[in-house]
């Protein structure tokens, strides 16, 4: 029987939160191995990476996702009812339906209608006195989704009046 190597410490959820993109693949190259064993919020968790790892996570065998993952993580990061803690069915239901908007020329849509925006967008900030960048890039970003999606939310003015 192999055993598993553990993260130091008795739980590792402060970790997780200060550098949550990191902490796996940083843990796990501490360790020179593709997994590891810690807790967080102090429950029994296997943290994995690499390949192996991805094909266990996205196999449709001998994986459980429904209850896997705590109630105030689903709260906080990822949603409730999310495809992450779907099972069977309804779980390759949901991923049928977000692949079919990762074909390329869906991509490609949505590339061209972020562009153009942007293109739209900046002709108006040429003529702004003050532009907040974050705030009119997370605008284009969301109403190019919401375009691509087949929604169209009306522009809203400098003033908060809409066009």
């Amino acid at each position: 029987m192999s055993s598993i190597p553990s993260a130091k410490g008795i739980d590792s959820t402060l970790a997780l939160l200060r550098n949550p993109y990191e902490f796996i693949p940083d843990t796990c190259r501490d360790l020179e191995g593709d997994l590891f064993e810690t807790r967080i919020l102090f429950q029994k968790t296997i943290c994995m990476t690499g390949a192996a790892a991805a094909e266990v996570f996205y196999s449709e065998d001998g994986l459980v996702r429904a209850g896997s993952m705590p109630k105030r993580i689903q709260r906080t990061l990822l949603g409730e009812k999310g495809i992450q803690g779907l099972d069977g069915e309804a779980h390759r239901h949901r991923k049928r339906m977000f692949m079919s908007l990762m074909a390329s020329e869906r991509i490609e849509a949505l590339e061209n209608t972020t562009r153009d925006l942007l293109d739209r967008y900046a002709r108006d900030w040429q003529a702004a006195e003050k532009v907040v960048l974050y705030d009119e890039v997370r605008e284009i970003l969301t109403r190019a989704a919401c375009a691509w999606s087949g929604r169209f939310p009306k522009r809203r003015s400098r003033r908060g009046r809409r066009r």
